[in-house]
């Protein structure tokens, strides 16, 4: 695993001629006094904090240009500069604007180091750069050679705070993102199950055809994601733009072609067996979501690019903000609020649209200031043109074409299960709409981990660490099962309070009453191969994962849902049973090809 580093950078008086020499091993020797300190605290996992200490002594621009190329590849997130020694603070402090900064000035005879740090912390101030200030109250001998308790204490402090912040960057964010995005559509069913709980018929049979439309281009696009984090790793950042103006392009084409197919759903639900008034009511629904889709994809396509690039708090901020939208537009539309219409079920698809629409305009605006950010511009490569982007995107497009399918086979399965539910009547169609957005509350937090899982581990296929791929999927699952175990527990304890959020019918509550071993023990089951699908997209590996997710799901889950539910006649308790199966064969599936391909990584070299 690469873990955030704490870099030591030793600054020294650069006058020649037997002034910097003699200060050399006071210098240097104050540098590793305080990596032997910091080296005493632990990451969260037990494992000693890894200190790195400049390769030379700092007296001018050139020696921090080199210490800042040398912490670069190092993963450092926090710097400490130590001096004994007056210098000049323009030319030698850290000017990198993402790491955590802190200088200790040596308090000694003449207090040579109080003046460089008065200097260097106002230099830190004139460029906008917060800095922490470490400073003995006692005055030691210039040659003594120890660290005062009182400085101890304050490097400790500086040091336990700056791997914290390291530890945690850039890992909630995609967790909190992904998060919101989920409890937008729960919104939505509260709010139109408790205006008419039969109305869920209509949302849920309009977004299983719905879904399968809109994450085939997503899962097309998924290839923006895995091949810009593997760039990046790579330190290729140039890269990470060409592939982002790839996906622009290729979403263009996507977008015509799955929104004019959305436009004929009332046909394809009639081709479902549905009965005409779910083909009526629902297509309705329907036509206002695939509106929706080339605004989904252009948000999309933006996300992905900027989760590549350690960017993934862009989306939080942007989806926060969504979810106040749609909570304040959704009931409006839905109960006819303001003198406007009582839409039910087409307001709250409508509300979802203007939401949408939103985000994208949002992720448009933030990619258009990093591009009039002409450093930012020149590094990620944003402004460049390609008039062969169809052919230069075939490996972005390879690995999307494996994510599509797998995408596919996970909603689809989805959908056609949705599709039993709704051969089973009105009533029990709200009913199979409200349990699976219980399911989703806990799915999307476990998707979310595992695409932290993605990128993690696609970063270190980049650096060639095979450790750092194992690191991601485990960290991954050690943590989805504790949210899950949390979860699960709530849900089993308080069914009554969570399941009545969605609508005020007793009668369909105590139905899922009924049934909610089965949903836990689905839930359960399904949220387990996510992580492991992470690491295994992240690294690059598509064909034989896509594979066995059409297994599991487009095979194992559909049939066994018919079956139990019909064959055997099961009825509702069928179908949450077989959600399971198909969940349970790709675990097996996917973590017998984990074990496999991290086996094959020593092979061929990575460590």
């Amino acid at each position: 695993m690469m873990y955030p580093k704490i870099g030591i950078r030793p600054v020294i008086d650069g006058r020649w001629g037997g002034i910097r020499e003699s200060l050399e091993a006071q210098t240097m020797g104050m540098a590793h006094a305080a990596k032997a300190l910091i080296e005493t605290l632990k990451y969260p996992d037990g494992t000693p904090v890894q200190v790195v200490v400049s390769p030379c002594t700092i007296g001018g621009g050139a020696e921090a240009a080199r210490c800042e190329e040398y912490f670069s590849a190092q993963n450092v997130t926090a710097t400490l500069t130590v001096t004994p020694c007056w210098c000049y603070g323009m030319e030698t402090f850290d000017m990198n604007p993402l790491t955590i900064k802190a200088v200790w000035g040596f308090n000694g005879t003449e207090r040579p180091g109080a003046v460089y740090l008065a200097a260097v912390l106002a230099a830190y101030a004139q460029k906008g750069l917060p800095a922490f200030s470490i400073y003995g109250h006692d005055v030691q001998d210039m040659g003594d050679s120890s660290i005062p308790a009182d400085v101890e204490e304050k490097i400790l402090r500086f040091a336990r705070c700056a791997v914290a912040a390291g530890w945690m960057k850039n890992k909630s964010y995609v967790n909190i993102g992904a998060v919101a995005m989920g409890i937008m559509g729960i919104v939505d069913t509260m709010i139109v199950g408790n205006y008419q709980t039969d109305q869920l018929a209509y949302i849920g049979l309009a977004n299983s055809v719905f879904v399968v439309l809109f994450t085939i281009p997503i899962g097309l696009l998924q290839g923006v994601l895995i091949k810009s984090s593997q760039k990046f790793g790579a330190r290729k950042f140039a890269s990470c733009g060409k592939i982002y103006n790839e996906g622009r392009r290729y979403l263009i084409v996507l977008s015509v072609i799955f929104t004019l197919i959305g436009f004929n759903g009332e046909l394809v639900l009639r081709l479902l067996g549905q009965n005409e008034d779910m083909v009526t009511h629902g297509g309705r629904v329907l036509r206002v979501f695939v509106v929706s889709i080339p605004f989904i994809l252009i948000y999309v396509n933006a996300n992905f690019f900027l989760q590549s690039i350690k960017r993934p708090y862009v989306a939080m901020y942007g989806i926060i903000v969504a979810n106040i939208l749609n909570i304040m537009i959704n009931p409006v539309l839905v109960y006819g609020k303001f003198g406007l219409p009582e839409l039910g079920a087409v307001g709250s698809a409508t509300s979802t649209l203007i939401v949408r629409i939103f985000l994208a305009l949002y992720m448009l605006y933030y990619i258009k200031r990093m591009k009039k950010n002409p450093k930012l511009n020149r590094r990620f490569g944003l402004d460049r043109s390609y008039d062969t982007w169809w052919n230069d995107s075939r490996t972005t497009r390879k690995i999307g074409y494996g994510a599509a399918i797998t995408t596919v086979a996970t909603n689809g399965s989805f959908s056609l299960v949705s599709t039993f539910a709704g051969w089973m009547g009105q009533h029990t169609m709200a009913i199979f709409v409200i349990m699976i957005n219980v399911s989703t509350m806990v799915f999307m937090i476990c998707f979310s981990i595992s695409q932290a899982t993605s990128i993690v581990a696609a970063n270190a296929y980049g650096r060639r660490d095979r450790e750092g791929i194992i690191s991601a999927a485990v960290a991954g699952y050690v943590v989805s099962l504790s949210v899950i175990a949390l979860l699960l527990a709530s849900i089993y304890c308080f069914p009554n309070q969570i399941f009545g959020i969605f609508t005020n019918d007793k009668t369909v509550i105590s139905a899922i009453n009924a049934l909610i071993l089965y949903l836990l023990l689905d839930v359960f089951i399904d949220a387990l191969p996510l992580n492991i699908m992470g690491a295994l997209n992240g690294r690059g590996d598509v064909k034989i994962p896509t594979i066995f997710q059409i297994i599991s799901f487009l095979g194992v889950r559909v049939s066994a849902c018919y079956i139990l539910a019909f064959v055997f006649g099961l009825g509702l308790k069928g179908l949450i049973l077989g959600l399971a199966c198909g969940g349970f064969s790709s675990l097996l599936l996917n973590g017998s090809r984990f074990a496999y391909m991290t086996r094959k990584d020593i092979k061929y070299g990575l460590k």
